[in-house]
């Protein structure tokens, strides 16, 4: 199988893992574990949508700073559709603070990625990659006097 086909999978995937878990009813608090770690579930938002930012990154790997804000804009709107769709239901309730920590993980993703990625400071396998910018002004100094640039 093709590998971007597994990282566009794995991406869908945890995409609709947060959706479903978004209308679904919460969990009753009889013996089973819930997954509410604070009172609006601040931590998972930040880190889900931290995760589907990055996962986004991973498969669809864009290193233009518009694609990268482009698609973040795009995520934290799917993350306002899916606060407004639990308006409507009757057993969520909606939560401006839960779309506040969406934003937040996806800005901290943004953040990181501007420092690590960009800055082409990452190994990426076994071998050293630069991630940033192409430079294409390097020069070649032949062993005359004429420099010319490299193709």
């Amino acid at each position: 199988m093709n590998v971007k086909v597994i990282k566009s999978t794995v991406f869908i995937i945890w995409l609709m893992a947060i959706a479903v878990s978004s209308v679904i009813p919460y969990a009753k608090n009889d013996g089973m574990l819930s997954l509410k770690l604070t009172e609006s579930g601040m931590v998972l938002h930040f880190v889900g949508y931290f995760v589907v930012a990055a996962l986004f990154y991973w498969a669809y790997r864009k290193d233009t700073l518009f694609s990268i804000l482009f698609s973040c804009f795009s995520i934290f709107m799917f993350s306002v559709a899916l606060e407004v769709v639990q308006f409507y239901l009757p057993y969520r309730s909606f939560n401006p603070v839960d779309i506040a920590a969406n934003g937040f993980g996806i800005l901290f993703f943004v953040i990181c990625w501007a420092v690590f990625f960009r800055s082409g400071k990452v190994e990426l396998g076994n071998r050293k990659e630069e991630i940033g910018p192409p430079q294409r002004n390097r020069l070649r100094i032949p062993q005359g006097n004429q420099i010319t640039p490299l193709r």
